[in-house]
């Protein structure tokens, strides 16, 4: 089992100075053995999720050039359109006003949030 005690990063440091090919490989069996030890239901998309990355380090000219263009993407689901803040803006304001969001699904008006189930 993968847990944060038992990772060395002096290890991968060198690793990675003697022999590129090696930590790669050796980077993509810790990741998969990660996405393995999770939930069935979160596989594909952290399978998913971990393709983007390697394509975004893959296509790119250099390693910060990676890096920039990743950070964008979380910031983008972050705070992009229909991002988590959002998400969770909306998520707050059902649950401070339920109501609302019951009468919009009565009038065929699209409700904010999707099957929130209020934990009052």
């Amino acid at each position: 089992m993968i847990r944060s005690d038992n990772f060395d990063i002096d290890e991968w440091i060198e690793l990675a100075k003697q022999d590129e090919g090696a930590f790669e490989t050796k980077r993509s069996e810790y990741l998969e053995q990660f996405i393995q030890q999770a939930p069935a239901k979160f596989h594909k998309r952290m399978s998913g999720v971990q393709w983007t990355i390697d394509m975004e380090r893959k296509l790119a000219c250099n390693p910060m050039s990676s890096c920039i263009k990743m950070y964008g993407q979380m910031w983008d689901s972050l705070a992009g359109k229909d991002g988590l803040s959002e998400k969770m803006t909306k998520f707050v304001a059902y649950v401070d006003s339920p109501e609302l969001y019951i009468e919009a699904a009565s009038t065929d008006e699209p409700a904010l949030t999707g099957r929130v189930v209020s934990y009052r």
